[in-house]
């Protein structure tokens, strides 16, 4: 979570190690700097912190009631789980579940002087697509090279379910996530 934005990411890792975690933090972060990393003391977290040369505050472990941080993880892993529920997806898409939990957190809750993470991240660039739940039925015109000459007489918008959008560093691009449903 950006702290000074409350944006939040869950970005799956293959494993608690530095070689998993460390590129997560930097694709959270895109091109901000990261100026301070606040952790439980997981050992991962620390050696990021030492590789950026940053300060790395810690918590006492599994004590959420002082750890903004910690809350902000049962937040999403409760959020996570809602998605899965109510999209009737299995834990296998967990990982995109919680990331579109995020998504709709940054572009919906208001944060201060009635902005959003979104907002607050990206001055001046509002987010101008519709926040879709995780799992819900959606149209999508595939691009051309997906297109086939036996599609000509069919409407070109195909069923699909909405996964999140595209994002890349607290920046969210217009286009959503998808998975198509077989004809």
């Amino acid at each position: 979570m950006n702290k000074s934005s409350k944006r939040r990411a869950a970005i799956p890792c293959k494993s608690r190690s530095t070689k998993s975690a460390l590129p997560a933090l930097k694709l959270f972060a895109g091109e901000q700097k990261i100026v301070r990393l606040s952790s439980d003391n997981a050992a991962e977290f620390k050696e990021c912190a030492e590789a950026l040369d940053i300060p790395h505050p810690t918590s006492v472990p599994y004590r959420p009631q002082g750890n903004d941080i910690e809350r902000s993880v049962g937040l999403v892993s409760d959020g996570m789980k809602v998605s899965l529920n109510t999209s009737g997806f299995d834990a296998f898409w967990a990982p995109l579940a919680a990331r579109s939990f995020c998504q709709s957190l940054n572009v919906t809750r208001i944060i201060s002087d009635g902005k959003t993470a979104y907002e607050l991240d990206n001055p001046g660039k509002p987010f101008r697509s519709a926040a879709l739940a995780f799992g819900c039925a959606i149209t999508v015109v595939p691009p051309k090279p997906l297109l086939e000459a036996a599609d000509k007489p069919e409407p070109r918008g195909k069923d699909a379910l909405s996964l999140g959008y595209h994002e890349h560093g607290g920046h969210i691009y217009g286009s959503a996530l998808y998975v198509f449903l077989e004809d």
